[in-house]
């Protein structure tokens, strides 16, 4: 099989495995009870409503939102409706789901990317010092450094690099989200509301920074890792037999251990970015995904939980997706097997 069959037939499974999320999402909505609609209807008996002024409320409740229609009717037009990436209205925020999911895509995005690819660039680069040179005070310091960045929380990494920086920037304020239900009289707090615009990205690189110190400590060790397991082959002892400098040693494991960087890259660090996502938003107050999704939650809004998770899920997909892409690339019998 050529690559490129590879690519279609990789391409063919993340488009799989996003639909495979959008149904299980489909199913837990659709068969877990309407926290809304049961408060609701909690609230009239209480006031006194008789028992067809309720049912009146359910038949117009569930006629506005489609919930009458059967089942099969209901996910069809859900597939459609997520297709064309149509959520439905927040209630939370008076506008579509869409009107809120992309601007915070946007500013998660201008952080966390940048940070990603900081961290895998310094953590491969002193991973790859530090398993070259063992048991040497390059080792030493990238093993101590390792073991800061994934000991220390992100949230502290933020407060010492930022806050130096807190009086000179109006922008930037810690600790801005004061109440931890992210909500005022019951409505969304939003106390860093335009102060974080996507159209000014040099604004993001103090959260990108605090967030790849973090990251860099998993790589580095990941890619240390890795170079030690394959410095030992009797390839590399074969190219030292004949001459080759660290350099070319170097370049050599660096090409067999590969495959397993990425995975490390790609795979395990992938659940250090979600987790920090929600701590790096809470500290600055970033109104992106992983805000509105604590937001959403708080506030019982489904469709906006809906919107958050799966813009996140998909974000796995395609990191899992870039992946095999890579795996294929580097290691032709993975891309032609």
């Amino acid at each position: 099989m050529s690559y490129l069959a590879y690519v279609g037939r990789r391409t063919l499974f993340a488009l799989l495995a996003v639909y495979l999320v959008v149904t299980v999402t489909f199913a837990v909505v659709a068969f877990t009870p309407d926290t809304e609609l049961g408060g609701t209807i909690g609230a009239m008996e209480r006031g006194g409503a008789s028992d067809a002024e309720v049912e009146a409320y359910v038949q117009e409740y569930r006629e506005a939102r489609g919930l009458d229609d059967p089942l099969h009717v209901r996910y069809a037009d859900w597939l459609v409706d997520v297709t064309r990436l149509d959520f439905g209205p927040s209630h939370s925020f008076d506008q579509p789901v869409s009107a809120v999911l992309w601007p915070a895509i946007q500013r998660t995005a201008l952080y966390a990317l940048p940070a990603l690819a900081l961290a895998v660039l310094l953590g491969s680069l002193l991973g790859v010092v530090s398993g070259a040179l063992p048991r040497s005070p390059p080792d030493w310091l990238g093993r101590a450094l390792a073991y800061a960045g994934v000991g220390v929380p992100a949230f502290v990494v933020a407060f010492a690099l930022a806050e130096p920086l807190a009086g000179e920037l109006e922008w930037l304020r810690l600790l801005t989200w004061d109440q931890t239900p992210f909500d005022n009289m019951g409505r969304p707090y939003l106390p860093n509301d335009g102060l974080w615009p996507p159209s000014e990205p040099l604004r993001f690189l103090a959260p990108a920074a605090a967030f790849a110190v973090v990251l860099a400590g998993w790589q580095l060790r990941y890619v240390r890792t890795a170079y030690l397991d394959r410095a030992g082959a009797e390839s590399v002892k074969l190219h030292r037999a004949k001459g080759a400098g660290p350099l070319t040693v170097a370049r050599h494991v660096l090409r067999n251990a590969a495959v397993p960087i990425v995975s490390a890259s790609l795979s395990e660090l992938l659940a250090v970015v979600f987790v920090n996502l929600y701590v790096v938003e809470s500290v600055f107050g970033i109104q992106g995904v992983a805000a509105y999704n604590m937001i959403a939650v708080r506030q019982r809004d489904m469709p906006l939980i809906i919107g958050t998770s799966i813009a996140l899920a998909v974000a796995g997909i395609l990191a899992s997706y870039v992946q095999d892409l890579a795996y294929g690339y580097l290691d032709p019998r993975i891309g032609t097997g």
